[in-house]
């Protein structure tokens, strides 16, 4: 816990969302964000991803705005908390950055639009989360496992989120959206890059992909930023692989490391 970081960005968001904040905002003009980075991890080749992956075909035509940046790991073999910190400490940093799964179809025609405006009222949002953290939580939108079953946290959800293999997939609607979340699903965060920059808040390389965003989540609501989600809408290609060996191993080690 880093007292000075948390009071600082505290007072910050209460200020920026307060009826005085947003009078001298428009009164100082400060620049808007306009530049994002999509950064993104795949097995697949350069050349396989932008012809076969649901991202690399929703990205194609964004490949010429001049505001957008494309930062893709092809044939990766890193953790994904390994990538994003490398671009999380980078010194010439965009506005924005995108961290998004690479089997994510980007259904919604305004997402760009909506992600700038969104990060005016929040530090880092998502499309899907949930208001509260529990004790021994498996998952964002779990409340715990009673006979080896998953138990949805039902009343805390926010937002929404398709699923199928092609675009437009059903729909699974969480719970109302914008909200104020402590935890959001981390196959697409986008962040105001100087404010976690600022920070100094990274993802931690023990979560190479299970539970990074969890673990990503807690350790931002810990220093005072602001986490919400929002109205984008996306089709995820996966449904998650909650209770696999790889998922267990992080299930352990992060309990190890909140004790909750």
């Amino acid at each position: 816990m880093k007292p000075l970081v948390w009071l600082q960005n505290t007072l910050r968001n209460r200020f920026r969302n307060g009826l005085l904040g947003k009078v001298i905002q428009q009164v100082r003009n400060d620049k808007p964000l306009q530049t994002v980075r999509i950064v993104s991890a795949t097995r697949l080749t350069e050349k396989d991803f932008w012809r076969n992956s649901a991202l690399g075909c929703s990205l194609k035509p964004w490949l010429n705005n001049t505001d957008i940046s494309f930062s893709i790991e092809f044939e990766n073999t890193n953790g994904l908390s390994h990538i994003y910190n490398l671009h999380l400490r980078e010194t010439l940093r965009p506005d924005v950055f995108i961290f998004v799964h690479d089997d994510i179809w980007l259904d919604d025609s305004e997402w760009f639009k909506k992600v700038l405006f969104a990060l005016n009222h929040f530090d880092i949002i998502g499309v899907a989360g949930n208001t509260r953290i529990v004790p021994n939580q498996p998952a964002w939108l779990f409340s715990k496992i009673e006979d080896g079953k998953f138990v949805w946290d039902k009343g805390t959800l926010s937002g929404s989120i398709g699923h199928g293999q092609l675009r437009k997939g059903q729909r699974s609607l969480y719970g109302p959206t914008p909200e104020s979340c402590k935890l959001l699903d981390g196959a697409f965060l986008a962040i105001r890059s100087e404010v976690v920059h600022r920070s100094h808040l990274l993802f931690d390389e023990r979560f190479k992909f299970h539970f990074y965003d969890m673990d990503f989540c807690r350790c931002a609501s810990r220093i005072g930023l602001s986490l919400g989600t929002w109205p984008i809408e996306l089709t995820h290609q996966s449904a998650g692989a909650f209770g696999n060996p790889a998922w267990q191993e992080c299930h352990e080690r992060y309990f190890e490391k909140w004790k909750s």
